[in-house]
């Protein structure tokens, strides 16, 4: 999955996952919040959870499932997705990705070797991204 903003309306979901997260969910309900169920599920063993650099929407509730203050801090859209409440692997990684939009990333250092590379294979110019990889052409 791709965390894009905070609590469970932030995050996306590949359409053949939905129905595990969903028993998964189901059979969390009565012992944690859904987005922590989310979380917990999201990083099994075997899965990776993406966080997008920046906050894809503005939250706009105010009751909060985990006791919060509804006039606490929530960042804007497009801010830098990023707060005390997510857990290290929700949160986006700013000092290891910088250079990226999305968390976990390739290193540094990997990214202009893999963006030429992938710019030859194409034949053209140099704005493959490493989470976004040039199509293969048949």
């Amino acid at each position: 999955g791709v965390r894009v903003s905070y609590g469970l309306n932030g995050v996306i979901v590949p359409r053949r996952r939905v129905a595990d997260l969903a028993h998964f969910l189901h059979a969390k309900a009565s012992t944690m919040p859904p987005d922590h169920a989310f979380a917990a599920w999201a990083t099994r063993p075997g899965s990776v959870l993406a966080t997008f650099r920046h906050n894809a929407f503005v939250h706009v509730g105010a009751q909060s499932s985990i006791g919060n203050s509804g006039t606490r801090w929530n960042a804007a859209c497009y801010e830098l997705l990023f707060d005390w409440l997510q857990r290290d692997t929700e949160a986006f990684d700013v000092s290891r990705c910088a250079h990226d939009v999305v968390s976990p990333c390739r290193a540094r250092s990997d990214v202009g070797t893999n963006q030429q590379h992938r710019a030859s294979r194409r034949g053209g110019g140099s704005d493959a991204a490493p989470w976004n990889p040039a199509p293969e052409r048949r």
